[in-house]
């Protein structure tokens, strides 16, 4: 291989990762920025409605906005650390994915429980990938199913750890396009990237299940 060659081969491969490195920001942009603002206009608009014939609920819907916001702030401000310096050192993930079910809770007017079992540590990168999915699955269920329960639950075992967010909304069919845009196939992308498989269970009028399962690093 000549030196042009060798060139070309180079610059080539810095721009794969280039590209590579660009999705992967966009898809923390859109976990991040997008559905928190998201959530926050959804509380902003419900106080809207209540203004004028319920003060006080209108009060509570702005108190919980407010409170959404400063969780959105926090995230956002770990996701520019991370690009800033690497990995940081994360809360457990049971404890992240309960403050984020109770926020779905709260923002949406729903029952939304959390329940995990077996041990916590799991690394920095498989964090987040289920960190994202949960956000993903809890976001098209609020968006699209009416339902008025939505479960997750968090399983680790020896090597695999399993996420399950089940909802009990209306359901769709392999035709509908429900949840056919950029958040799925993001997270579609990111497990497949780690390794896992992604499965949606769902029919009209019986819910839908979103179950992911991820190799544990360094057990396969």
């Amino acid at each position: 291989m000549g030196p042009a060659e060798l060139s070309s081969l180079c610059r080539a491969h810095h721009d794969a990762g280039v590209l590579a490195e660009r999705d992967r920001i966009a898809l923390e942009l859109h976990d991040t920025f997008a559905q928190g603002f998201a959530g926050i206009l959804l509380l902003i608009q419900a106080a809207e409605v209540e203004l004028a014939t319920d003060p006080a609920a209108c009060g509570r819907r702005l108190a919980s906005a407010a409170r959404t916001a400063r969780e959105n702030l926090r995230e956002t401000r770990t996701m520019v650390a991370t690009f800033a310096a690497g990995d940081p050192e994360p809360e457990t993930l049971p404890a992240t994915l309960g403050t984020l079910v109770r926020r779905f809770g709260r923002e949406r007017g729903v029952t939304a429980t959390f329940s995990a079992s077996g041990g916590t540590d799991l690394p920095y990168e498989q964090h987040v990938t289920l960190l994202r999915a949960a956000q993903e699955a809890l976001a098209n269920a609020g968006r699209h199913s009416g339902a008025s329960r939505v479960d997750v639950r968090l399983s680790r075992g020896d090597t695999e750890v399993t996420l399950e967010i089940s909802d009990d909304g209306r359901g769709f069919t392999a035709d509908d396009d429900r949840g056919q845009g950029f958040g799925l196939a993001g997270m579609w992308r990111r497990v497949a990237q780690a390794g896992g498989e992604l499965s949606v269970q769902s029919a009209p009028g019986a819910g839908t299940t979103v179950r992911l399962r991820l190799p544990i690093m360094g057990r396969q």
